[in-house]
């Protein structure tokens, strides 16, 4: 009991930025755990070490939390799309092993799952950007950020839309995704005025407004980042 705790601890830490003392108490955690609660310690550390810039360290515990999680735990699509998400940093080949990882985890994926869903494929779309494949980089992002629209996913659609505005950075295209996300993000909004912005930016200006969206979004919610 106390070791979850203290692997709770570090959860919060991560979110409040202390990832130095995330790490420590996520090793804490892992001394004092076992079973199920062990393997989310792992998970913890995984994403301490990813915030940080360990990729390969983060990979590795990562890669043992999915080991130590059973596929009918409710927790294992989030474990192997952290997973996912830290290979990804890694060489073109591991790239392209999470592409395959990705396609893996749909059947764990629920129709309650939809949030899960929908970074499943924005994870998937900002491989193929990261391999150059901006075709089908557009059209998993394209398909991500739809089921955050209908989610109103306020942060995560607003990240996405900047993700999506640097693989294209096409004005008519970017008006029409930032057009879209205002439903969602309307006036008053603390992205409403960065969303803006990337609406009206020049072609040779998208991909800093894209960004500045992007970290906008970033310190109101967790998103993915490759």
């Amino acid at each position: 009991m106390k070791g979850d705790l203290i692997r709770r601890r570090a959860i919060i830490a991560i979110y409040q930025g202390r990832l130095r003392e995330a790490v420590i108490d996520a090793q804490a955690a892992l001394r004092m755990t076992a079973g199920v609660e062990r393997a989310r310690a792992l998970e913890a550390l995984g994403i301490a070490l990813y915030n940080r810039g360990e990729y390969r360290a983060a990979t590795r515990e990562l890669e043992r939390c999915l080991a130590a999680t059973s596929p009918d735990d409710n927790r294992y699509s989030n474990a192997i799309h952290n997973y996912t998400t830290a290979l990804a940093k890694g060489t073109d080949e591991e790239a392209r092993k999470a592409l395959k990882l990705c396609d893996e985890l749909h059947p764990h994926l629920k129709d309650r799952h939809k949030m899960q869903r929908a970074k499943l494929w924005w994870t998937r779309g900002l491989i193929h950007k990261r391999l150059g494949n901006r075709r089908e980089a557009w059209q998993a992002l394209d398909i991500a950020r739809r089921s955050l629209v209908a989610l109103k996913a306020a942060p995560e659609l607003a990240a996405i839309v900047g993700d999506m505005a640097e693989v294209s950075p096409e004005p008519p295209a970017v008006r029409l995704i930032c057009g879209e996300a205002a439903e969602v993000i309307t006036a008053g909004h603390a992205l409403t005025g960065p969303l803006r912005a990337l609406a009206a930016a020049a072609r040779e200006m998208i991909p800093e407004a894209a960004a500045a969206l992007k970290q906008a979004a970033s310190r109101l919610a967790p998103c993915p980042a490759l």
